[in-house]
């Protein structure tokens, strides 16, 4: 790709995780430092590649048949057999899930963004 196409795909990358991350949390907690880069290149590799000993790697935990399979290797368990960082995989809610958590909008202090990636932080054992 020429230079002008990757750097735009570049910013368009990482202004949709910007703005996915608001939606989803209202932004990172005080705290907490999160680094969204939007790069071109084979995804396993390139989260290896990046992903240091004290850094936390999220990555989706899909199903996909062997056809798919052949095609696109996984990510999820190139990432578990190589990076040196903690493997986090997280599944795909179910649909009753999603519809649930639509339903439920708990205001409170405990159901805030900032207080779930505290209990995460707790479970994982990081200061936040």
């Amino acid at each position: 790709l020429g230079c002008g196409i990757t750097e735009a795909l570049r910013g368009s990358g990482a202004e949709l995780i910007a703005r996915l991350l608001g939606e989803v949390s209202g932004g990172p907690p005080d705290g907490v430092e999160l680094t969204a880069l939007a790069l071109v290149g084979e995804p396993g590799a390139t989260l290896v590649r990046l992903a240091g000993d004290d850094d936390i790697l999220v990555v989706g935990h899909g199903t996909r048949g062997p056809f798919s399979r052949l095609l696109r290797p996984s990510v999820r368990l190139h990432c578990a057999r190589r990076a040196r960082a903690t493997l986090v995989c997280v599944r795909q809610p179910s649909f009753e899930t999603l519809m649930e958590g639509l339903a439920v909008r708990d205001e409170s202090p405990e159901h805030a963004p900032d207080s779930r990636f505290r209990r995460l932080g707790r479970r994982l054992r990081l200061p936040l």
